[in-house]
């Protein structure tokens, strides 16, 4: 990167600060605020000219930083993308605020192009659709900001009839030679009507012919953009291109700046139009089809003329992978066109192949409804009818052995619920199977169960939707593997994943389009009163706790996005819970910040350990009515989180374990230092399960003596009194010693678990496995054991064992690792790395399915905090780090956007 590039990008990363997504500076807040109030027809708060105009050079500041880091780091720039959404949103506010900030160039036009460039197109299409621009050659630019190209040549057409003198060879040419070419224009603001009214054009005309003629340009290159792209016309777009980037070069000079703005605005939204035509992506599909290119160009044009040309960015994803692998899951919200990928799916597997007669292609499209099927039909039957034979067979809808579809020379795609396509396949499933080569499964996060009650009735009642989809697409997979399929949701949250990977068939698949958001979301709270201003108060945007720049700590315990499933499992109840409480305890609202943070900290402990409680915590510590009480109840019983919760933690604090133990155990630097007693033990003694689930540990580093007396109480309910001896004579002690009764319907049996451990450096013997059947038999041999109902378990754990060892213990027609066994006690011998792959192999498949990631910086903060508090060493976490080597440059942190302003007068 060139030297001045980096000074660049350093300057426009400064401003990026200003543009973290749920965060607002006080004054942007404040606007916000106000638009919203506007817009609602509600008594704005105070506000001055002032600060709108310094709010929209804040917005040219970010469009600019925005410009640079896109230029710099590339169009998929997170930062830049930032930038450009925050500029959007700034210029959104102060147009629905009815601002006077610019003077030629409406501001809902600079922050639709704003919007598209951040890639969120339905924002920019929703602005400008609410007309906030005026008319006339305003609505030319909004159209092509809105992608709505047939609208913008209709416009194009009314202009270029009102001005005939510019449609001649000449051009333009005309507006130069008839004008000095002195700009002449102000900088005085205007209202955005009067911007594009009539009246002003022809005063802009005799006031600045320079600008005139970029405006004539300006129109003139759009419309051959449009149209251009609309259909597919490569060249006549890069000609486009060329000569709107050398507009923005003379605009730069001799324009206003706000002209300038739009123009580049234009020409950066013209290019990502470019790339993300539907045109490219049809092109590429049939390539191997020459005779069906023509079809192919007609169905983007059709989808051009639908509004749906110009592809989103989630579309984009999708089609890419449709290109290079016919099989995944596309997860986006509603509304971001998925239908289109699906299509083009069935495009691809019916029309764009070979078919030999007799064998036409069939595609199964499973839907969960009735009502979505009919939807689904009609739709595809609109835009293929003609290419594709397009049934349902759903409700009320039946079907026989002559039906047409069952043997026609002709692809077809036929649309069913579940149930309908089980019975068909039941009867007639050897004539489609040969025939299938796609399945789309709609509403896909269905195969995904809850873990509650209702689930399980249903498995067992063998009446669960998730089961039969399962069960039928795992029997057509297994007939026909090579099919593709391709599964669709709009809600997977947290079954994207596992969606993915079912569908595709590979552990390391990933969905597509994950985390897309189209739109703003907004999740509050209205409070409406008697004798009071009604009051809303905005706490999450776009998923993120809302804030205030400036206005002392957040309060809300979570930072960042959830690091895994257990995380975001339990930040679904909190804030339910938080919302509950900020709404209805005033003792809560009227706590100061630091106060709300430790009572948020502490309820979330409570979510995070003991979901259950939190219905008691709601009633005794926030006085909740007792309707919230019970609907919050109802949500824990409803969706079964709390299990859910508690389950994923517990596994997330045995991955931790494992972890740590396996850092202790395998890291050379902890390895050959690490010690038995007082570093091992204290681990172990806290995670026995890793010797088996019925194991707890109860005395930790005791004589053999304690250990005997433990025993014997546990037993007879009273202390041995004699002092215990190894054969040789000598006081004998274990390492560590873990007991444990376990559950058993005998209340008379009882089993316990001794365990020696070994430095993980240390090599064995048989010397030391000698010294362990002393051991045993020390213990067998005492008089509190005889004639009672008592199983011992004895492990040894070692680094390493010699040869003779090893023989002993891999012994013909017994599990490895025993050592001795006997119908009382058995003793096993095992090193650290065969007892932790085997706990690994047992965590494995949950661990999986809950989707929990320990991190590397978890795993050494964890391994710091224990060699802490048993080394004495001074703990240094990564946090700590980073807060020591940057405190003098911290930034202060930010509170709820809910405090951005008092509510209205």
């Amino acid at each position: 990167m060139a030297r001045l590039d980096e000074q660049r990008r350093e300057l426009a990363l400064s401003l990026r600060t200003r543009a973290t997504e749920n965060e607002l500076t006080p004054t942007q807040a404040r606007l916000f605020v106000r638009s919203l109030q506007i817009s609602w027809q509600v008594p704005p708060i105070g506000w001055t000219e002032r600060e709108s105009h310094e709010q929209f050079a804040d917005a040219r500041r970010m469009l600019h930083a925005a410009s640079i880091l896109r230029e710099v780091d590339g169009q998929a720039s997170p930062d830049s993308l930032a930038c450009y959404r925050r500029a959007a949103e700034l210029l959104e506010w102060l147009a629905r605020s009815s601002d006077p900030v610019t003077r030629d160039v409406p501001v809902a036009l600079l922050a639709a192009g704003a919007y598209q460039l951040a890639g969120l197109p339905a924002m920019a299409t929703s602005l400008l659709r609410q007309g906030r621009y005026g008319a006339g050659i305003a609505e030319i630019f909004a159209d092509f900001l809105s992608a709505d190209f047939d609208s913008l040549l209709e416009h194009c057409a009314l202009f270029w009839r009102d001005h005939p003198e510019l449609t001649g060879r000449s051009g333009s040419a005309g507006v130069l030679d008839a004008a000095d070419l002195a700009d002449d224009e102000t900088d005085d603001p205007a209202n955005d009507e009067d911007a594009a009214s009539p009246q002003r054009r022809e005063a802009d005309r005799r006031e600045s012919p320079v600008g005139w003629y970029v405006l004539v340009e300006l129109i003139r290159v759009v419309g051959l953009l449009g149209d251009a792209v609309r259909r597919g016309s490569q060249g006549r777009v890069e000609q486009a291109l060329n000569k709107l980037s050398n507009l923005n070069m003379l605009a730069t000079r001799l324009s206003s700046e706000e002209l300038w703005i739009l123009i580049n605005l234009i020409e950066s939204t013209a290019k990502r139009f470019a790339d993300s035509s539907l045109h490219g992506r049809v092109r590429r599909l049939a390539e191997n089809t020459p005779n069906q290119q023509a079809r192919m160009w007609r169905f983007a044009r059709e989808q051009f003329a639908r509004g749906r040309g110009v592809l989103w960015a989630s579309q984009v994803q999708g089609l890419e992978r449709l290109i290079a692998n016919s099989s995944f899951a596309l997860c986006t919200p509603t509304g971001s066109g998925k239908t289109l990928v699906a299509n083009l799916a069935l495009v691809k597997e019916l029309l764009l192949v070979d078919v030999q007669p007799g064998e036409a292609p069939l595609a199964l499209y499973l839907v969960p409804s009735r009502a979505l099927a009919s939807e689904v039909e009609t739709k595809l039957t609109a835009e293929l009818g003609g290419d594709l034979i397009v049934t349902g067979l759903y409700g009320g809808a039946d079907w026989g052995i002559t039906d047409y579809w069952l043997t026609a020379d002709r692809a077809v795609v036929l649309i069913a619920t579940v149930e309908k396509a089980e019975a068909l396949l039941r009867y007639v499933g050897h004539l489609l199977t040969q025939r299938m080569r796609l399945m789309i499964i709609d509403e896909a996060h269905q195969v995904v169960s809850e873990d509650d009650a209702t689930t399980r009735e249903a498995l067992a009642a063998h009446t669960s939707r998730a089961m039969r989809i399962e069960a039928m697409v795992t029997r057509l997979l297994a007939n026909k593997p090579d099919m593709a399929r391709i599964a669709l949701t709009a809600v997977a949250g947290g079954a994207a994943r596992p969606v993915a990977r079912w569908i595709e068939g590979r552990t390391e698949a990933e969905p597509v389009g994950i985390g897309y958001r189209s739109s703003r979301q907004l999740i509050g709270a209205l409070r409406v009163a008697s004798r009071r201003v009604p009051e809303a108060i905005l706490d999450i945007m776009n998923g993120q706790m809302l804030y205030v720049r400036g206005r002392d700590q957040p309060v809300y315990p979570y930072e960042g996005d959830p690091k895994d499933e257990v995380e975001k499992r339990e930040r679904q109840v909190l804030d339910i819970a938080i919302h509950a409480v900020s709404s209805y305890s005033r003792d809560f609202k009227r706590a100061e910040n630091p106060l709300k943070k430790i009572t948020l900290g502490l309820l979330r402990e409570a979510v995070r350990h003991n979901p259950e409680a939190i219905h008691n915590i709601l009633h005794h510590v926030f006085n909740l009515p007792k309707n919230r009480q019970d609907e919050f109840s109802s949500l824990l019983q409803k969706t079964n989180l709390g299990n859910i919760i508690s389950a994923s933690t517990l596994i997330a604090d045995r991955v931790v374990a494992l972890e740590v133990l396996k850092s202790i155990v395998f890291n050379p630097t902890h390895r050959r230092t690490v010690k038995e007693r007082g570093e091992l033990d204290v681990l172990v003694q806290a995670n026995t399960w890793i010797f088996g689930e019925n194991f707890h540990i109860t005395l930790a580093e005791a004589g053999l003596s304690r250990v005997m007396q433990r025993v014997s109480e546990e037993l007879t309910g009273h202390r041995g009194k004699r002092k215990i001896t190894k054969p040789d004579g000598s006081s004998g002690r274990v390492d560590s010693f873990l007991g444990r009764i376990v559950p058993h319907q005998d209340q008379l049996h009882r089993e316990f678990l001794l365990i020696e451990l070994k430095r993980p450096s240390l090599k064995i013997g048989r010397k030391e496995t000698d010294q362990l059947e002393d051991y045993v038999n020390a213990v067998r041999r005492q008089p509190d054991f005889h004639s009672t109902s008592t199983f011992w378990n004895f492990f040894l754990v070692t680094g390493e064992y010699e040869d003779d060892v090893r023989e002993r213990i891999t012994q013909q027609g017994r599990p490895s690792g025993i050592l001795i066994q006997k119908e009382t006690h058995v003793v096993w011998v095992k090193t650290w790395s065969q007892l932790i792959r085997e706990c690994e192999a047992r965590l494995h498949f949950i661990a999986e399915k809950l989707q929990v990631e320990v991190t590397d910086e978890f795993i050494e903060e964890r391994i710091a905090q224990l060699k802490s508090s048993i080394l004495k060493e001074e703990p240094k976490t990564v946090e700590g780090a980073a807060a020591g080597s940057n405190s003098s440059h911290a930034e202060p942190k930010p509170t709820r956007a809910s405090d951005a302003a008092p509510p209205p007068a």
